[in-house]
């Protein structure tokens, strides 16, 4: 199975999010956009992996030491290929997004993953392979968007479509001991 741990958005936050993703279509010649229920924010991409490894992808996600926190997303930007640009939403790499990333590239290559060595860049991709009547100007409204899991999920194809399906998920904050307040 081919697979990657990321965050997923609740309902609402898919919304907005699509929303931006219309506005995007509405100016396009032509593309590929994400359906709103594959949006999400790639931590690591895994691969191919055995369901035999999955126990130990879910001790690395259980690893992570962070509490919940939002994630800020403020504008539109593009990487730009020659069949068309793939668009996204930006996402903040802010300090807890980062720790996340670190934690979980450490635990991974301990178990014998390919964690490629480059800077994290969190976005969202909104479309692929996209061409734009013209060059137009996003405004957006900033979002937050609440953290509150990781997920492995699955990327496959079914009935010619590409899904990304949960495989499980692991709340944030599980791994951190509570202080206890001592009278006195």
């Amino acid at each position: 199975m081919r697979v990657f741990l990321a965050y997923r958005f609740d309902e609402q936050q898919l919304d907005k999010i699509d929303t931006v993703k219309q506005k995007l279509a509405d100016h396009a010649k032509k593309g590929r956009f994400t359906d709103k229920n594959n949006l999400h924010i790639t931590i690591h991409y895994l691969g191919e992996v055995e369901t035999k490894q999955l126990p130990g992808i879910r001790s690395v996600m259980e690893t992570v030491r962070q509490k919940p926190f939002v994630i800020h997303a403020d504008s539109i930007g593009s990487f730009e290929r020659r069949q068309g640009s793939i668009y996204y939403l930006h996402v903040d790499a802010s300090k807890q997004l980062r720790s996340v990333y670190r934690q979980t590239a450490v635990e991974l290559e301990k178990r014998g993953f390919d964690v490629p060595d480059r800077s994290y860049r969190p976005h969202i991709t909104l479309a692929r392979k996209t061409i734009l009547e013209r060059d137009v100007g996003f405004d957006i409204r900033p979002l937050e968007i609440h953290a509150d899991k990781i997920y492995l999920m699955e990327s496959k194809h079914v009935n010619d479509r590409l899904v990304y399906k949960p495989v499980f998920s692991v709340p944030l904050g599980k791994n951190i001991k509570k202080n206890k307040k001592t009278a006195g």
